[in-house]
């Protein structure tokens, strides 16, 4: 209430109400501003695209399993991609058998390779030691986890059979062990039965033990050992073959 006495108001002022006269009503808010067409923040977002395919089309796992890998956490999931990401693989192959398994409700094929359901195969894979890739055939794959499995991994039928899954025709492999050292490993193979020389690679360092020093040999055909071996005399050869380019290409 303002004073009456005070020689500032008048009190004939119409004015001048006198119970307000101390106070003044607060300003207006400011009008909001402008938005700034430079301000990446305020910018409109890029819509995103829908063709682009998402990391678990890209690893070939399920939605749920790539959202359960990532949930985990980098404590457990920043080194998954250098060995071609077995905790993801093995979280797919879990969600896909427990679904089917509930539908099921038969555990027990869960482990059992050869009622185990298909999607399973990569999951129940890793538990033998080997790796169902998505280029085997439903049969290749129960017979990789059934015939390889990992405890025998490293001795020769071992090898022979990672190599023998490279070749074509009669798959012809010669394997000698200890060949001139405790550590020396000879493998030889045929032209006509050698599809790639990578993947024959690839399939002997898979399964070969560290510290063993390989020689790969991809022979032609047979050598003169073998020759001599299959034929008693010249007249026997010679009754044999119409060349000689076809006893060198004649495989052993």
């Amino acid at each position: 209430m303002s004073d009456v006495n005070d020689p500032l108001v008048d009190v004939n002022d119409p004015v001048v109400d006198l119970d307000s006269a101390g106070s003044s009503p607060p300003p207006p808010p400011p009008p909001p501003p402008e938005p700034d067409d430079e301000d990446p923040d305020l910018a409109e977002p890029a819509a995103p695209d829908l063709t682009a395919p998402t990391f678990a089309e890209t690893v070939g796992v399920d939605q749920a399993a790539a959202d359960l890998w990532e949930a985990i956490g980098p404590a457990f999931t920043a080194d998954d991609h250098r060995y071609g990401y077995p905790l993801l693989k093995y979280l797919d192959g879990s969600q896909h058998l427990l679904g089917e398994a509930v539908a099921a409700a038969d555990w027990t094929a869960a482990l059992d390779v050869d009622r185990a359901p298909a999607t399973a195969l990569p999951w129940l894979g890793q538990f033998h030691g080997v790796e169902v890739t998505a280029d085997l055939s439903d049969v290749e794959a129960r017979d990789l986890i059934r015939t390889r499995r990992g405890r025998r991994r490293g001795t020769p039928a071992a090898i022979l059979a990672e190599i023998r899954a490279t070749l074509t025709g009669g798959k012809t492999v010669e394997m000698t062990e200890r060949d001139g050292g405790a550590y020396q490993l000879r493998v030889r193979v045929y032209d006509s039965e050698t599809t790639s020389l990578d993947d024959l690679r690839a399939a002997i360092g898979r399964e070969k033990p560290a510290g063993l020093v390989l020689t790969l040999e991809v022979f032609p055909g047979q050598d003169y050992a073998a020759f001599k071996l299959r034929h008693a005399t010249y007249a026997d050869a010679r009754a044999a073959y119409t060349s000689y380019a076809q006893a060198r290409a004649t495989l052993p």
